[in-house]
Parts: C-alpha cells; sequence; structure tokens
C-alpha cells in the first residue's frame, strides 16, 4: 500500500492558483477588449467633430469673404458697403440702405437679406445635409451634423466679426423605451 500515488494539499492549491490565474487572464482580456472598443468609438467621434469644427471655420471664412463681397461698393470716404458710420447710404443720403449703425457702439449692423445672400453664398461650399439660417436680428446659424443624432451649432454675428455661440446638441428626439417585455406577460392581459 505505500506505493499508491497520493494527491496532496500541495497538488489541489496549485490546481486552483491555475484555474484562477486564467480565469483573471480572461477577465483581462475582455476588459481590453472593452477599452480598445471605447478608444476606437471615442477616436471617431474626436475625428468626425474636428471634421465638422473645420467645416464651420471654412463656413466663417466663406461668410465673411461673401459678406464683404456684397458690401463693397464705390463711395469715397464710406464704410464698406457705401455705408457711413451713422448708417447713411454715402451716395444718395438715405439711411434704407445695406447697413444700418448699431445703437451707440460705433460698428455698423448687417440687414437680414444682405446676411442671408452671404450665408447662402457661402453655405455652397458645404456639403449636403448642412443646414443654415439667418435670424431676424440678422445672427447667422449654421448646424453641422455629427454622428449619433449629433449637431455641431455655429452662431455667427451678421457682421461676420463674433462667434456668439459654438456648442453641440442632440438633433433628435431621446424615446426612452416604456416596454416591459416580462416572460408571460401576455398572460397578464386581460381575457377579450
Amino acid at each position: 500500500m505505500k506505493n499508491r500515488i497520493s494527491i496532496g494539499i500541495s497538488s489541489i492549491v496549485l490546481i486552483f492558483l491555475i484555474l484562477c490565474l486564467a480565469v483573471f487572464s480572461l477577465l483581462s482580456l475582455s476588459d481590453a477588449k472593452t477599452a480598445l472598443s471605447f478608444s476606437e468609438r471615442h477616436t471617431d467621434a474626436v475625428r468626425i467633430y474636428y471634421e465638422a469644427d473645420a467645416q464651420a471655420q471654412t463656413f466663417i471664412r466663406d461668410y465673411r469673404k461673401a459678406l464683404t463681397g456684397s458690401m463693397t461698393a464705390p463711395g469715397a470716404g464710406a464704410e464698406p458697403g457705401g455705408m457711413t458710420a451713422t448708417g447713411t447710404d454715402a451716395e444718395s443720403g438715405s439711411t434704407a440702405g445695406k447697413t444700418s449703425a448699431a445703437a451707440g457702439d460705433g460698428q455698423l449692423a448687417v440687414s437680414q437679406e444682405i446676411a442671408s445672400s452671404a450665408a447662402q453664398t457661402a453655405a455652397q461650399s458645404l456639403p449636403e445635409g448642412y443646414a443654415v439660417s439667418v435670424s431676424e436680428d440678422s445672427v447667422v446659424h449654421c448646424d453641422v451634423p455629427l454622428a449619433n443624432g449629433q449637431t455641431l451649432r455655429m452662431e455667427l454675428s451678421g457682421t461676420g466679426d463674433k462667434v456668439l455661440a459654438y456648442y453641440i446638441f442632440n438633433s433628435t428626439e431621446y424615446v426612452i423605451d416604456t416596454r416591459m417585455p416580462v416572460f408571460g406577460s401576455d398572460l397578464a392581459q386581460p381575457p377579450r
């Protein structure tokens, strides 16, 4: 009977340690795959954001060019567009021109039709799906679509000298799933 092979406590502990190491290695592999997937999605989101940002900056540049081009008119001693600092047309003396003076700050404000014309000219360089609009107070809105129902909105003053807002918002409505698919839920329905 002395020739029997006995499995001692040290062998059982060794088998347990090997099983623990195998489980921990599988858990770390799963965590690494999850981290890789997250970093790839994050990389895509950042790339899409910066592409949209570049498109918005291109729109700002093109808007300023189009606005400068639409406001340049002959008129010696006048502001761009043939307007004096008081908002009167240098050639005819009327105030119903392209621009009007802002309230007491000496800056010129652009009319909605001039801002709209310049915005539409600048929007021609944008790909499809981009929305450009001009509000009543000549604020130009440019919406650049991102991924996952998000949109980058840029709001530019009518004169093109200030970016008033630059933010991301959810452009699709978030719908919460209120169904509760529980096993046997059809039994809870009243009979017809």
